[in-house]
């Protein structure tokens, strides 16, 4: 058999995929002389392209052309390692072959072709998946303009690019092919590299393919931003102007993105310019399959960058390739401050609602109790007595009723004793809640925000998150996105000095742009940044799907990361603010806190009540003797 299979379960899978047309086709020579090209093709297919897979993907003219097919099949029955044939006719990209055969590593892919591979090459542009690691273009045509054909994008999208093209009729030449990234200045000069050529077998895989990307030699980047998006991108309150040469530059832009991509620009070798927003003056989602906003320069309008504050999702990273994540931020919620608690409701503050009604509670039982036994035992019909004696404990007064039991002792000890805690605690709250100033409860949680009468609001700036909360399987999140208001952007001061600081409404943004807003408004004091936040995830750079500079990006912005450079140009654009009116620790006092009261009183009056019925069993004795 002349096209090899490894026996392993991941290219048993693939193996129905081989065309075995293509390799029957092929004429028979018993007698068969090799050929250079033959040669070659054994160096490849038994040398240098064993270190993966090969996927050998031709022109159907390679079938036709009978000193081409001979020398491939020759080829095919030396080699020993895994091979996958098929021919370029084939849609690679209808969603039948699997993925990783060209995509990745897995595979080196030799493409082997007569006539010029344009054609196959516009085809396979129109999707994302075809993208493999290392590239490998043998040409038969020496009058083929070889030099536009590994220019072309989809040949680019691969990191590591070889080409073999024929010098003469006996020798072929090896070249790397130099990646060519946007609009280089360099576009004009020659991307193939010679290696050398090939008159007797080459054993470096490393030697015949290209460099890794270290650099993008100059080349110029065009950005899709947005500048609205403190930290990240925004327009300084005071024009920033700075001297170049004898001329003077005017900055509209400013932020941490760009300090960081400008040390990466130094780093890399390239420039970059920047727009004030995107050309449908949106966001950036999806709406009935197309993209809006930034995501929208980087799909049709041949942006080459997004470096705005864009939440990793997972339907954006299947279209486009995606930094490795460098910042996490979510979508917070800045909400008024709730007024202060009336100085009238002050003798309520020291205690939490429960232990206002356990003690009450406590307050009408002791007096009951204590009535019933004083009238019980001392025939005492002044039944305001044990209320009396209750309110003493409270207020700390002495009573001239006279006790005459060890249980009246214990019971109403017991009482003092609960009261001391109580009112102790009681009094020292109360002049911590009537000396500082004490805002309600605020909302801190999704779930309170979706309970209360608060409005949540959205700008329309063609974000992705209202349809991603009316969608949301969360009750909460879809209680908040169904009454979800979205206001025009021009409606802002509107919306922040009226309705946000009226307490109405509270808007959802990223968390440090809602600083910013706060600060930029004065409404510092005013409102406050809900804990939870919606939505939390992780900022990443954007490209276009299958751009080769996407890992050099993320390799270098890692290190930016690590190194500490990005958290300082964070905080040196962050608005160093401090939270107002919080809630300075004071809590009232609950319940865990006067537990140990609580729990003292019935192990007290379960004492009380033993003494009582022992002196009751006593006394009738004592009566009974008598009687004798």
């Amino acid at each position: 058999m002349l096209v090899k299979i490894m026996r392993t379960p991941l290219l048993l899978g693939v193996a129905h995929f081989i065309l075995s047309g293509v390799v029957e086709s092929f004429p028979t020579s018993p007698k068969y002389v090799p050929s250079q090209l033959s040669l070659l093709l054994v160096d490849l297919l038994t040398n240098i392209l064993t270190k993966t897979n090969t996927l050998i993907i031709i022109d159907p003219a390679v079938n036709d052309d009978i000193e081409a097919s001979n020398a491939l099949r020759f080829a095919l029955e030396k080699t020993i390692h895994p091979v996958i044939l098929m021919t370029w006719a084939y849609n690679f990209s209808d969603g039948s072959i699997p993925p990783y055969l060209i995509r990745g590593n897995f595979t080196t892919c030799l493409l082997v072709f007569i006539n010029d591979p344009k054609s196959f090459f516009d085809q396979e542009q129109k999707y994302f998946i075809w993208n493999p690691d290392y590239l490998m273009l043998l040409s038969l045509n020496e009058h083929l303009n070889h030099q536009d054909l590994v220019k072309h994008k989809l040949v680019q999208r691969s990191r590591f690019i070889s080409l073999i093209r024929p010098f003469s009729k006996t020798e072929f030449v090896f070249d790397k092919v130099r990646h060519t990234i946007a609009d280089s200045d360099n576009k004009t000069q020659s991307v193939l590299h010679s290696v050398g050529r090939f008159k007797q077998p080459m054993s470096n895989y490393n030697n015949i393919f290209s460099d890794e990307i270290r650099s993008l030699d100059g080349s110029h980047l065009e950005l899709a931003t947005f500048c609205l998006d403190f930290p990240f991108l925004y327009k300084p309150k005071v024009e920033v102007k700075f001297e170049i040469g004898n001329k003077t530059k005017e900055v509209k832009c400013v932020g941490m993105a760009f300090d960081i991509l400008d040390i990466l620009a130094q780093k890399l070798n390239f420039t970059y310019s920047a727009q004030d927003f995107p050309a449908d003056g949106n966001w950036g989602s999806q709406v009935d399959g197309r993209w809006t906003g930034m995501l929208a320069d980087l799909a049709y309008n041949n942006k080459s960058l997004i470096i705005n504050n864009l939440l990793l999702t997972e339907v954006r990273s299947d279209e486009f390739d995606a930094s490795y994540p460098y910042f996490a931020e979510g979508f917070s919620v800045m909400i008024k401050v709730p007024d202060p608690l009336p100085k009238w409701r002050g003798l309520l503050y020291p205690f939490a609602r429960l232990v206002w009604q356990l003690f009450l509670t406590a307050t009408f039982v002791e007096s009951v109790l204590l009535t019933v036994a004083l009238f019980v035992m001392h025939n005492n019909r002044d039944f305001i007595n044990g209320f009396l004696l209750v309110l003493g404990g409270l207020t700390r007064q002495s009573m001239t009723l006279r006790l005459r039991g060890l249980w009246e002792y214990e019971f109403l000890g017991v009482w003092w004793a609960v009261s001391f805690v109580i009112t102790t605690a009681y009094t020292g709250n109360l002049v911590a809640y009537l000396t500082i100033t004490v805002p309600q409860r605020r909302i801190e949680t999704i779930d309170e925000l979706a309970a209360s009468p608060i409005i949540p609001s959205m700008a329309n700036i063609g974000n992705f998150v209202p349809e991603a909360l009316k969608n949301s399987e969360d009750k909460a999140l879809a209680k908040i996105g169904k009454k979800l208001h979205i206001f025009r952007f021009a409606d802002r001061d509107d919306m922040f000095l009226n309705k946000v600081a009226g307490g109405s409404h509270a808007v959802i943004n990223g968390e440090s742009y809602n600083m910013f807003v706060r600060d930029s408004f004065g409404l510092n004091s005013k409102t406050y940044m809900m804990r939870e936040v919606i939505y939390p995830s992780y900022v990443a750079y954007y490209l276009p799907r299958n751009t080769v500079y996407t890992s050099l990006l993320s390799d270098n912005m890692q290190r930016l990361v690590e190194s500490g450079l990005l958290k300082e140009a964070y905080k040196h654009h962050v608005i160093k603010e401090k939270r107002q009116l919080e809630d300075d620790g004071q809590v009232a006092l609950g319940l865990q806190h006067l537990a140990g009261a609580f729990v003292l009183m019935p192990v007290g009056y379960a004492l009380a009540a033993i003494s009582f019925v022992a002196e009751v069993w006593l006394h009738s004795r004592t009566t009974d003797r008598k009687l004798l």
